[in-house]
């Protein structure tokens, strides 16, 4: 595990990270068999004590990288002005396929105290990039952060689970299967129906018919 920090000219500073996870259900989506790929790239230094040993990111497989090339992930935080646009969705094109996006605080997500008045902000992240996890707060809780990346990591693991490996599963897990003795009749519609499944017992058919005041 290991930190770096990219400072580019005239812009805010950048903090990328990779999450990786073992799954064994992946296998065209990354470049190493079985493992999810994730970089956040922080505009706040506001993440700099979760990668510390109190919440200790290290456990999800959080590791620094320098260039957006190898990350699927954008965690952005902060207000979102017009002169970083460009900047924000250079750096989401940069990234392969399959990425993700997460947003998180409320400047990122609507513009914060800035989205009444202000000329140079962007009245959300989404109106750039699509976004596929939202985490309010003003900021979010280190718990929430976690909470949000281990969602996301449920909804990609379901999402390829789903598309991937849907007939693997049921195969392998099918409640109904053709050992079980099924037996298919015709449909009653057709006059051909089983004379013995609308029987009635004599001793009900004779029953009298009674009139009770």
């Amino acid at each position: 595990m290991w930190l770096s920090f990219h400072y580019l000219t005239k812009q805010p500073p950048i903090q990328l990270f990779q999450l990786q996870r073992m799954i064994s259900l992946i296998g065209q989506d990354s470049p190493v068999y079985g493992c999810f790929s994730m970089v956040l790239v922080v505009v706040s230094l506001n993440l700099l004590h979760y990668i510390g040993l109190r919440f200790d990111f290290d456990r999800y497989g959080l590791v620094p990288r320098l260039i957006p090339r190898q990350a699927d992930l954008i965690l952005t935080a902060g207000t979102v002005t017009i002169k970083m646009a460009s900047s924000l969705v250079r750096l989401y094109k940069q990234m392969p396929e399959p990425k993700y996006v997460i947003a998180m605080g409320a400047c990122t997500i609507t513009g914060g105290m800035f989205s009444t008045d202000s000329y140079s902000t962007v009245h959300g992240v989404d109106k750039l990039i699509p976004v596929d996890v939202y985490l309010p707060g003003c900021p979010p809780k280190p718990e929430a952060v976690i909470d949000a990346i281990t969602k996301l990591r449920k909804k990609i693991s379901k999402k390829i689970f789903e598309v991937e490996d849907r007939t693997v599963y049921q195969q392998e897990n099918r409640c109904f299967t053709t050992n079980h003795k099924v037996y298919l009749r015709h449909s009653t519609n057709t006059g051909n129906y089983n004379q013995g499944l609308l029987y009635q017992l004599p001793s009900t058919s004779e029953i009298p018919f009674r009139f009770e005041f």
